[in-house]
């Protein structure tokens, strides 16, 4: 059996009386399969596109006159948005009615170049979702077509990025989050520095800089353990580290630093140590404090307090002394009334 069209004419004689038909038949076979294919192809297109998990692909169109007009979306769009495909297709007005006011002047200007250059438009929108009422954003994609009759046509996608946005937010609070704590820790008055335990010096603040001497370069190519610290206390402090190693509670201690100037300044260090997935030390973190003042104080104060006792020491012998004499004139003036009462008695 073959499919097939015909097409018949009459075939008249001088006096217009129909003497005959030419009959035509066409063989429709190829077109027919032609056709078949191509809802076939549509069939699987469209069910593709409806069980898009994360968007949906459409068809908008624009006429001379600036009328829109969606001639296809596919389901996937009730997904993201909470309308049905139908409405968006039955009044084009519902895109922008399902777009949050805020974002029109995007989308208008993104739709305009795209028609008018004509190139590709990508533009982000948000939209509640009508269901929940929650916003979601969605990145909208498309190329334009002119057509004969002057419309513009596109075809695009429309992707969820609900969850990208979030997390990009999240990146950039967290970023404006470390952007603050990396001013405050760089304006401190507190020296504040990272150090490997391979030697290396990391991220440290302008206090840091000003109690060393070095510049954030050069303290960058040198070593704590080498160019800032003095070989006598080298022991120490790795018998610290090793306790923090062990326990992993912050210690605190105090040593000497080598300035690039040569001139050592006492210092007190609060380290702490952060670990990798491993459990092994990756590096040390430590607030530093100058105790050169503290060490004068200190300094001067056990000075007064071995010059007052020094001047009590000396006070006592003093009242030793005055002691011993008064004790030998009470004696001698008790024996000179003794002798006065015996010579009366006489």
């Amino acid at each position: 059996e073959i499919p097939i069209e015909d097409s018949a004419a009459p075939i008249r004689g001088d006096a217009g009386d129909v003497l005959g038909v030419v009959l035509v038949f066409h063989d429709v076979t190829e077109r027919r399969r032609a056709q078949e294919a191509l809802r076939e192809s549509e069939s699987k297109l469209r069910a593709l596109s409806d069980n898009l998990p994360e968007g949906a692909i459409y068809r908008y169109r624009q006429d001379i006159h600036g009328e829109t007009y969606v001639d296809f979306i596919s389901a996937g769009i009730e997904r993201l948005t909470g309308v049905p495909a139908a409405e968006f297709m039955a009044d084009a007005a519902t895109v922008y009615r399902n777009i949050l006011q805020e974002d029109h002047g995007r989308l208008n200007a993104a739709i305009a170049f795209s028609r008018d250059a004509p190139v590709q438009f990508e533009v982000e929108v948000r939209h509640p979702h009508r269901a929940t009422g929650e916003i979601r954003w969605s990145l909208l994609r498309a190329t334009p077509t002119r057509n004969p009759d002057g419309s513009t046509t596109w075809d695009g996608i429309e992707l969820d990025i609900t969850s990208r946005k979030r997390a990009e937010g999240t990146l950039e609070e967290s970023a404006r989050r470390e952007h603050f704590l990396a001013g405050l820790l760089e304006m401190a008055e507190q020296p504040f520095a990272i150090g490997y335990p391979d030697g290396r010096v990391g991220i440290c603040n302008r206090a840091y800089c000003e109690l060393t001497g070095y510049s954030v370069e050069e303290l960058h190519g040198a070593s704590w353990t080498e160019a800032l610290t003095p070989a006598e206390w080298i022991e120490q402090e790795m018998t610290a580290l090793a306790e923090l190693e062990r326990t992993g509670k912050p210690v605190r201690y105090e040593k000497e630093y080598l300035r690039k100037d040569g001139r050592r300044v006492p210092v007190e260090l609060l380290v702490h140590a952060v670990r990798d997935a491993s459990g092994k030390v990756e590096f040390y973190y430590c607030f530093l404090t100058d105790v050169t003042e503290r060490q004068r104080i200190s300094e001067a104060l056990r000075n007064s307090r071995d010059e007052l006792e020094l001047r009590v020491q000396e006070r006592t012998r003093e009242l030793s002394e005055a002691n011993q004499i008064l004790s030998v004139q009470i004696e001698e003036r008790e024996r000179a009334q003794a002798a006065l009462h015996e010579s009366e008695l006489a």
